[in-house]
């Protein structure tokens, strides 16, 4: 633990408390995620793919496929 007079304790809590909202974000979508139908949907997590030169991040991508029904 870092000690409450240390300069760098301020940045740390910060970092820390953004990084935790964020998990729980992430885990409170799983309850979301048990309505799709697992027949055709697909969760991807942490995902980091290559445009041009460089690379983006997605914490999630839900693909889901679905076929309108003919009129």
């Amino acid at each position: 633990m870092t000690p409450q007079n240390h300069p760098k304790t301020a940045l740390i809590e910060r970092r820390h408390a953004r990084s935790l909202a964020g998990y729980r974000g992430e885990r409170s979508l799983e309850y979301y995620f048990s309505f799709l139908p697992e027949k055709g949907s697909y969760i991807f997590h942490g995902l980091r793919l290559p445009f041009l030169s460089n690379h983006f991040q997605m914490d999630v991508l839900i693909v889901h496929f679905f076929i309108y029904p003919d009129h």
